[in-house]
């Protein structure tokens, strides 16, 4: 079955998971001091939200880098958070382009509004060093699993019948 599409009750497993492997030798630490502040600031945006519901829900890939779920309502206000507290070492590329939202926002007006000083009071995060976030992806969620039948299936297969990677 596809992933729980709704930040609620997606949002609870992956902030409870362990982000480090300390009994390792030496101990594997997979978050930097970016990622906390990401957790931070998603943590404080969510707790400051005037309706009380949960804004937006994160995890992270097998490294630092978060990934964020959460409703299309919210992605405007979440880029101007990122913008304010996590602000773009440079501002456009060389065509003019904005270098640091990419993918879906880059086809839309992506936000320049500064954040409240309300909001900012309640998310009570510094401002992080320029570049600390190289760059944001805005995608959508895919469709989900589906099986592939007859031809579809044999374009999109990976390996061969023995299990083997097929050779590209």
């Amino acid at each position: 079955t596809p992933p729980p599409r709704s930040p609620p009750s997606a949002a609870r497993p992956p902030l409870a998971r362990p982000r480090c492997l300390p009994d390792t030798y030496p101990p594997i630490f997979y978050m930097n001091d970016t990622s906390r502040a990401i957790i931070q600031l998603i943590t404080c945006w969510n707790a400051a939200a005037p309706d009380g519901q949960l804004r937006a829900a994160y995890t992270f890939d097998a490294g630092p880098n978060a990934v964020v779920y959460l409703p299309r309502r919210h992605v405007a206000e979440l880029l101007a958070l990122v913008r304010h507290y996590f602000p773009p070492a440079a501002g456009v590329d060389d065509d003019g382009h904005d270098a640091y939202v990419r993918g879906r926002a880059g086809q839309e007006a992506v936000p320049t509004e500064s954040v409240p000083e309300e909001l900012r009071s309640k998310v009570g995060l510094p401002v992080q060093p320029a570049g600390s976030v190289q760059y944001v992806i805005h995608t959508d969620l895919g469709p989900g699993a589906r099986r592939l039948e007859g031809d579809e299936a044999e374009a999109e297969r990976l390996l061969d019948a023995s299990g083997s990677p097929l050779e590209t």
